[in-house]
């Protein structure tokens, strides 16, 4: 919660959410839900509740919505993998990826369940899809400006894996032998990433 500390309802994420489901014309019809917590900001938990008794699907992204009084009420659950490869071992390795309670398993990781792909199913049967974008929201510029090449992510995870012999590391351990290459070239890099203070 940003900032840290602050109620649900005085939040930057409750600022966003609003903002972006005003956009979109979800006003009405979306809440964005404090974990583990009855507690909303759009639309009240009871509402919520109706919705998703009426709602025919859910996409349940990374299986991040937990709460078994929506999820039961929606027949057709499906989890949407964004984070290929990982969320499969991570589950092999015996971390909670959520995978249980759904009826439908999609991914962005193309070659998942083909012939030659190391990563491992799980036993799910994955449909495979590319990510959503809404064409609308990434107007074409007029002129391409590429000032630096760029990435956004954590240094850290959920901890680095072993599996079938092969080292899976974070990008703490990845990007370090990278670390002089700003150095050796003109071009511009603009890493932003979540570090614990103490790194």
């Amino acid at each position: 919660m940003r900032p840290a500390g602050a109620p649900l309802e005085r939040s930057d994420n409750a600022s966003y959410f609003s903002a972006v489901m005003a956009d979109t014309g979800l006003e009405r019809s979306s809440a964005l839900l404090l974990a583990g917590s009855k507690v909303t900001t759009g639309v009240e938990y009871q509402r919520l509740r109706e919705l998703a008794g009426e709602a025919d699907a859910l996409l349940n992204i990374s299986g991040i919505l937990t709460d078994q009084t929506l999820l039961e009420r929606i027949p057709i659950r499906v989890y949407l993998d964004l984070d290929p490869a990982f969320n499969q071992l991570w589950h092999e390795a015996g971390i909670d990826v959520r995978f249980d309670g759904h009826t439908h398993y999609a991914t962005v990781g193309q070659a998942i369940g083909t012939p030659g792909c190391t990563t491992p199913t799980c036993g799910l049967s994955w449909t495979v899809t590319v990510p959503p974008v809404v064409l609308e929201h990434w107007p074409r510029a007029v002129r391409v400006t590429d000032d630096a090449f760029t990435t956004v992510g954590n240094w850290r995870g959920y901890g680095s894996i072993e599996y079938k012999g092969v080292h899976y590391g974070q990008k703490a351990h990845s990007l370090r032998q990278f670390i002089s290459l700003p150095k050796e070239t003109k071009q511009s890099f603009l890493l932003a990433m979540a570090i614990h203070p103490d790194e």
